[in-house]
């Protein structure tokens, strides 16, 4: 008769970033002897997985007793999948340019993911709402893409207004008063700039 586990540890299913939990060897005992040395075998996983909350950890132990019989026991420790969108450390804020501002250089933010602790960052491209009768009334619209080993995504948006034309047109060349005299023909006209 092989030795029976007291405690074998029970399975477990953790969800993303839990840490393993410490290893706890169980005990055993024989019907006959009494006694049952008891030996941890080790941990083994499925890994390296592309998505990591995919893992599967088994640890085994095997139970002896003194006539050479022996028990094992398994214990598995399931990762729950990742459903965790990354998030974004530094998306760039909505930005209010003056008419004559020079649009602002793309910089492209950063971002992590609460189970794999990376994400790639792709940038989208800009688009605006224009050609515009009025230049300043001009939207523009940065957008980028973080993905996570999972395939968990999520966007980054950046908006760029620009503030209505309130400014008027200045003549660079109006022409000056002229007083003539009687008799003076008067000067031809010269539209200014």
């Amino acid at each position: 008769i092989g030795p029976v586990f007291n405690n074998c540890p029970a399975t477990l299913t953790l969800n993303c970033g839990d840490p393993l939990p410490a290893v706890v060897n169980p005990t055993a005992t024989d019907a006959c002897s009494g006694a049952a040395t008891v030996v941890y075998n080790g941990q083994t996983d499925n890994g390296p997985q592309a998505c990591p909350t995919n893992l599967v950890y088994t640890r085994s132990w095997t139970a002896t007793d003194a006539c050479g019989n022996n028990t094992d026991c398994v214990q598995t420790i399931n990762y729950n999948p990742d459903i965790i969108d990354p998030v974004f450390n530094n998306c760039p804020p909505t930005v209010t340019l003056n008419c004559g501002d020079v649009l602002p250089a793309v910089v492209d933010p950063t971002a992590t993911d609460a189970c794999s602790g990376a994400a790639t960052v792709v940038y989208n491209g800009q688009t605006d709402n224009g050609p515009q009768a009025c230049p300043t009334n001009l939207v523009y619209t940065r957008s980028w893409t973080a993905t996570d080993a999972c395939g968990n995504n999520t966007d980054c948006v950046q908006t760029i207004n620009y503030n209505p034309d309130l400014t008027d047109p200045a003549f660079n060349n109006c022409p000056a008063t002229v007083t003539l005299n009687c008799g003076d023909v008067l000067p031809a006209v010269v539209d200014p700039t």
